[in-house]
């Protein structure tokens, strides 16, 4: 008598290997996020992607907000990373840098990027997630204070609100098509030098 079959062993088509399940779930879910959006996303089809049954990610993960939030967590670690890099002693350079380096990584992770900053995907209910928007927080929120001190978090709101936007000019296929300077690196660069002009205008009297 042969022995049952592993529901979640290999298919022709899949990417499960033994053992890493739940990191080829994770990678299959940033692959259809990224082409469908976070609302399209199912944990069935993540499933197929990775080559298991439609049972096989609940060993792992309680719903498919859960999957969702634990495929961004590596991807937003680089966002952090990519801050913490951001090492200029200046605070409006280091702000300029820092929202540059936001769109740089929604325009290589955004299945990531929609994610993360998705109104219905809470980060609270993930301790990793929530971690690191605390510390991305944070190092906005302190080159913003050098910068403009008691005023400091109505500027992170505008230095953001910057980024953000030109985060979503990246996905936007009418913008992107129309010949306008949409390319990331246009982005990239409009985005530090509105950042860094709004933070020089921005300045306390005394630091001016």
């Amino acid at each position: 008598m042969s022995a049952q079959a592993d529901p979640t062993s290999t298919k022709p088509s899949g990417r499960y290997h033994h053992g890493d399940l739940a990191n080829a779930l994770r990678s299959a879910t940033l692959e259809l996020v990224a082409e469908a959006g976070v609302t399209g996303f199912t944990m069935k089809d993540a499933a197929v992607l990775a080559g298991v049954s439609a049972a096989a990610p609940y060993r792992h993960f309680s719903d498919r907000e859960d999957l969702l939030r634990s495929a961004a967590v590596a991807p937003y670690a680089r966002l952090v990373e990519a801050f913490d890099a951001v090492q200029d002693h200046d605070p409006v350079q280091r702000l300029g840098g820092m929202m540059a380096a936001f769109v740089a990584w929604a325009a290589a992770e955004p299945a990531a990027h929609a994610i993360v900053f998705s109104p219905g995907i809470d980060k609270h209910e993930a301790p990793d997630l929530d971690a690191l928007g605390t510390r991305a927080t944070a190092l906005i929120l302190g080159a913003a204070d050098e910068i403009a001190g008691e005023d400091a978090p109505t500027l992170m709101v505008s230095a953001y609100a910057i980024a953000q936007g030109h985060a979503a000019v990246l996905a936007d296929p009418q913008i992107a098509t129309s010949g306008l300077p949409c390319t990331p690196a246009d982005l990239i660069t409009m985005t530090r030098r509105a950042v860094v002009a709004l933070a020089e205008s921005s300045r306390r009297p005394s630091d001016v």
